[in-house]
């Protein structure tokens, strides 16, 4: 019968192995047969047709047709240049990166798609995510041997260097990246060598611009005409890209001399701009909007705002940040200038609403692209699951038998065990109740029944207990006091039968018992702090809560709008205080009540560096945050979600006790060890506060924002991955705190 079995199953594994074998051939077969199955027509038709590249890929990936590493690459391309799904561009492009084949096979595929997600990280204001990006595609491109690449992104770095606050760093490496781009154009001249002599240049312009130092762009003025002039002589862009470039740097000329007060160069770029075939178009006005609101032409301003409305309307979604900022915000400048209150309030009002619009657009378009990304990560496990289904069935017969095998002679051995399990607790059960009983009749201490010297054994027992009793809450009697007064012939022979059972003297046993009283009564007295301060913590938000929420529902009381949302903000800002402070006292206690480690691994000391700076609030206009990345060799061994936590905690307590000057989070080794540093040019910690800020709800100042809890959490999870964390009492500038990484310890 087990045979027979065995034989049927054999037949269907045959039949479902030639079935699938049969399946795939006569796909291979209609792949080959449809010449739109390739890499080039894909990346043709990836911006006209995005939706029909998407199909081809997806049916690519179900024949087997194409490297998956490619399949991820298309996709990256086609989300960001088609479809302007930024969520999952970057998805596939981290999917496509990921893949140790894309670099080895085809290396200039690879950094294209690094460099299109280290772009489009810096135009999300994600900069030390572009930063590292950037300068993984700087090295990958030196590597293979892809200078323009590599300058391209040695710009990228400047830019990004410029947005974080470290300005003289970054415009040097921009102009150095600029200088590079005319070496390359004069070894190379072409139409991509010849665009980007200007564009970069021009981009660096513009930073300096839109960065509120016009003054430093003047004197590169001059080179960025020449960098036009040479491109025009070249002849290799095509004239309407030239003309193009030509519009946009005049322009920004124009806005850099308007900028700086000198009206009459302005108008004279402005009319060069003006001349050009981009400025005439239905788009080219709104290079114009800057100087007309400079030199206080608002009728021309809202002549071209009243027209690009109109283009808009016609051409384009109104609802989009380029129409609010095209066209809204400028004319409301120009109504708030002209002293039109009704008019800048109603174009106000629109700008408002077609944020909240946007905001919504936004938000349906995460859920759409986050649902993709589920979509996919579920089509893979299915593939998987498939791909493994017929191995598991041919091996399932052979594991079966071995299995059954094993249970047999598993349950074998645990009858036999069990038996002599059964033998050897009868016998130990009975031993148990024996013990039991005589522990019963020994514990009544009666001396009706006991012998004369079992009596005098006990009298012994008791006088010692009641001397050891004196000793602990009698401290004015002196040890031999006690002694004779519990009965003893003198204070000698209580000193040795104490140190012969305990190992120690009556007078340190003494000390040892104040010390354990002080320990408790400190400890009862912290557990009083600690309900005073959550008593008044939670008091006073849940004291505005109530009062505003009697406010806003009391019948009797007319509040205009925007006293109920100033009203409103003030409930929820309350309410967000209370569930952190609750969130960060039940993490205290999860890690202080924990004795488990957490698990260590080798960590880039930048991932550290942009996995705070991602997750922590920016500091004020007037201080400077400011992270020190390192190269991307730099590592430690710790484990990266705590101690992103810790370095979270401290950069939010610098931001809070910062008012001016500024903040700089850095890395350095230091005797073997690995230290992160948060240093900060405020209000300063006094020496003597060192260990003390560390306790619960302790600050200095109480009127700075928080509740005291942030520098107790970052020590206790630095207890669970053998790091320290400490104020550098030698530093006088303000304070500054130290994370101490040993790494894993044996």
């Amino acid at each position: 019968m087990k045979t027979k079995s065995s034989i049927t199953l054999a037949c269907l594994l045959l039949g479902i192995l030639v079935s699938s074998c049969h399946q795939n051939g006569n796909k291979t077969s209609a792949a080959k047969a449809d010449s739109t199955h390739t890499y080039n027509y894909i990346k043709e038709i990836h911006i006209s047709n995005p939706q029909l590249a998407l199909n081809i890929c997806d049916t690519m990936e179900a024949n087997g047709e194409m490297k998956q590493f490619y399949i991820d690459h298309l996709r990256s391309a086609i989300y960001h240049n088609g479809l302007k799904m930024k969520r999952l561009s970057h998805y596939y492009g981290l999917r496509a990166v990921g893949d140790k084949r894309f670099e080895t096979v085809d290396p200039e595929s690879y950094l294209f798609c690094l460099r299109l997600m280290a772009e489009q990280d810096y135009k999300d204001s994600r900069y030390l995510s572009a930063m590292n990006l950037a300068r993984q595609c700087v090295d990958k491109a030196r590597k293979y041997g892809f200078p323009d690449t590599e300058n391209k992104m040695q710009h990228l770095i400047g830019r990004c260097n410029v947005m974080i606050g470290n300005k003289e760093a970054g415009y040097k490496m921009m102009n150095e990246a600029c200088v590079k781009a005319l070496d390359i154009f004069k070894d190379k001249p072409d139409l991509y060598s010849a665009d980007d002599i200007v564009f970069g240049y021009g981009t660096m312009l513009e930073m300096m611009f839109e960065q509120g130092h016009p003054k430093d762009a003047l004197p590169c003025i001059g080179e960025m005409e020449r960098r036009l002039d040479m491109v025009e002589k070249s002849g290799l862009v095509p004239e309407d890209i030239l003309d193009m470039r030509q519009c946009a740097i005049y322009a920004l000329i124009m806005k850099i001399y308007d900028a700086t007060g000198n009206v009459k160069m302005g108008q004279l770029y402005c009319d060069k701009a003006a001349n050009t075939k981009m400025a005439k178009s239905n788009t080219g006005d709104a290079f114009f909007t800057f100087h007309y609101l400079a030199t206080r032409q608002y009728g021309k301003l809202l002549a071209v705002t009243k027209k690009m409305r109109k283009v808009f309307q016609n051409t384009s979604d109104t609802i989009s940040n380029d129409y609010a900022n095209k066209v809204l915000i400028k004319e409301l400048e120009a109504y708030d200038a002209m002293g039109n209150d009704r008019k800048a309030k109603q174009i106000a009002m629109e700008i408002i609403t077609l944020k909240d619009s946007l905001e919504k657009r936004s938000q349906d378009n995460d859920l759409l692209q986050l649902s993709k990304m589920y979509e996919t990560q579920e089509k893979e496990r299915l593939l998987v699951e498939q791909d493994r289904k017929l191995a598991r069935q041919s091996f399932g017969l052979w594991a079966a038998v071995v299995l059954l095998a094993i249970a047999f002679a598993f349950i074998a051995l645990m009858i036999y065990y069990n038996r002599k399990i059964n033998k050897r607790s009868k016998a130990a059960v009975g031993t148990i109740s024996r013990l039991v009983e005589q522990q019963n009749e020994l514990s009544k201490l009666r001396p009706d029944g006991i012998a004369d010297g079992d009596t005098d054994k006990f009298v012994g027992e008791m006088c010692f207990r009641k001397a050891i009793s004196m000793l602990e809450d009698k401290d004015e009697m002196e040890v031999e006091e006690i002694a004779r007064a519990c009965g003893y012939k003198d204070g000698k022979t209580f000193v040795k039968q104490f140190e012969s059972q305990y190992g120690l003297t009556p007078q340190e046993y003494r000390r040892w018992s104040k010390m354990t009283k002080k320990e408790n009564n400190d400890a009862s007295e912290m557990k009083t702090s600690f309900i005073r301060n959550m008593s008044h913590e939670i008091r006073t938000p849940l004291n505005q809560i109530s009062g505003f929420v009697q406010l806003l529902t009391d019948p009797n009381i007319n509040l205009e709008g925007s006293q109920k949302q100033e009203l409103n903000n003030i409930i929820i800002e309350q309410t967000d205080h209370m569930m952190k402070m609750l969130n960060d006292l039940i993490e205290i206690s999860e890690y202080e009540g924990s004795e488990d480690k957490l698990d260590v691994a080798e960590v880039s000391v930048n991932d550290i560096f942009a996995a705070v700076s991602e997750t922590r609030p920016k500091a004020s206009a007037e201080v400077t945050l400011e992270y020190c990345m390192t190269s991307a060799s730099e590592s430690v061994t710790t484990n990266l979600e705590a101690v992103v936590r810790i370095m979270g905690c401290l950069v939010d307590n610098a931001i809070k006790n910062t008012t001016s000057g500024s903040i700089k989070v850095e890395y350095a080794k230091s005797g073997g060890k690995a230290v992160l540093s948060v240093t900060d040019t405020g209000r300063g910690i006094p020496a003597d506060k060192a260990e003390k800020i560390f306790e619960r709800f302790y600050k200095i100042d109480e009127f700075v924002p928080g509740v005291g809890l942030g520098l107790t959490l970052s020590r206790a999870i630095a207890a669970k991955i053998d790091a320290t964390v400490s104020l550098d009492t030698s530093y006088s500038g303000g304070a500054r705190f130290l994370v101490a990484l040993y790494g894993k310890k044996d």
